[in-house]
């Protein structure tokens, strides 16, 4: 779950609108490229590059936003590769693929609901975490 948290300093509006980019640009692009899990990994791994040096605030969001994509491109290329392996080699498609697309949906629902939401509360100037990533971030990001 995704849940608010206190950061170092208030950040600036064009602090916060950059840092919600992060979360804007992952979610453009897997409604537009969906099919090709790496386009949301390569379009939120340039964002990152460009702001890695950039205030925390942006930083953390850019970093956090990619690694949630990092680890949708696992499962959604694994469900890609699974199903043309199976559809072009073997026939029937197990069911036991079906059921792993269906966690991969529900995956890739949560983590498009969680970006809009991190994106409208970062937006406002809102320090938002997902626990999931929060220490590996807090290792890598100074809020300091």
């Amino acid at each position: 779950m995704v849940h608010k948290a206190d950061f170092s300093y208030r950040p600036s509006i064009d602090e916060s609108e950059k840092a919600s980019y992060a979360y804007v640009i992952s979610t453009i692009v897997i409604a537009v490229a969906l099919p090709i899990p790496i386009a949301a990994l390569l379009a939120t791994f340039l964002y990152y590059v460009a702001n890695r040096r950039s205030t925390a605030f942006v930083h953390w969001h850019a970093l956090q936003s990619l690694l949630s994509q990092l680890v949708l491109f696992v499962f959604n290329t694994t469900a890609l590769w699974w199903f043309l392996s199976k559809y072009f080699f073997e026939k029937p498609i197990p069911n036991a693929f079906f059921y792993y697309l269906g966690l991969v949906v529900i995956f890739n629902i949560l983590e498009f609901s969680f970006s809009i939401y991190s994106a409208v509360l970062v937006r406002k100037g809102q320090h938002v975490t997902w626990p999931i990533f929060e220490s590996l971030i807090k290792s890598r990001v100074k809020t300091e």
